[in-house]
């Protein structure tokens, strides 16, 4: 889209979660100039073979309402006109991130996809991502979290990351089709092949100061264990 710097892409599935997401986002500027896309899994079929939490599957009138909810974005200047796409769930939040940045590709220079758990916490908290992209030619990758991970040595954390668009082009993403394919793909996919092709990736941030993961009771997401500290490059 021109003029915007970052695509940002948000998987959407339930109405309290992307609420308050868009809440925090309003109350907080990126400082960096974005296209907002909300992917909203809203097609829900048996076959898909979906991880359904304990909520349960959603009403036809819960999809309705977070559907005239995504649409009434466009009235809110701070959220420039966002882009709406409703699509079958296929491979949950991954599976989103998949489709949406694939509609896009080769439009914005960077890209971030941010699961609709987070909260934004601090003004400016997207230019400090631009800033490092900026100072570190050698980065190719970010995350507000870069963990320890299980087959390989780090894993960028799945529900807050992002790359140059330019890496993304070259990065081998198989598309998720089930909840599996999500896990694999968080601990597997983006890391390896970082390093394969000699860059590295980035934390920005120290893992709750700019965004952070809170449970619909409000609980914030504190486990951190191993997560390298702000401004390391791994």
């Amino acid at each position: 889209m021109e003029g915007a710097t970052f695509g940002i892409f948000v998987p959407v599935y339930w109405e309290n979660r992307v609420k308050r997401f868009v809440d925090s986002f309003i109350k907080h500027s990126p400082g960096s100039k974005f296209k907002l896309h909300f992917v909203h899994n809203c097609y829900e079929k048996s076959e898909f073979g979906n991880r359904i939490d304990e909520r349960g599957s959603r009403t036809v009138e819960e999809i309705e309402s977070i559907n005239r909810f995504l649409y009434s974005l466009s009235s809110i200047p701070e959220l420039n006109d966002p882009v709406i796409i409703l699509r079958d769930n296929v491979g949950e939040d991954f599976g989103a991130n998949h489709h949406g940045y694939n509609r896009f590709k080769g439009e914005y220079e960077y890209i971030f996809f941010i699961n609709e758990l987070y909260m934004i916490l601090e003004e400016g908290w997207l230019k400090k991502f631009e800033d490092c992209y900026i100072e570190n030619t050698d980065v190719a990758a970010t995350s507000s979290a870069v963990c320890k991970g299980i087959k390989f040595e780090y894993c960028l954390r799945g529900t807050s990351w992002g790359a140059r668009d330019s890496f993304l082009q070259k990065m081998t993403w198989p598309q998720p089709t089930c909840r599996e394919d999500c896990e694999t793909q968080e601990m597997e996919l983006v890391w390896p092949q970082v390093k394969a092709m000699g860059y590295k990736a980035a934390q920005v941030g120290n893992g709750t100061n700019l965004l952070n993961y809170y449970y619909d009771n409000g609980e914030a997401y504190t486990l951190f264990t191993g997560t390298p500290d702000h401004g390391v490059k791994v």
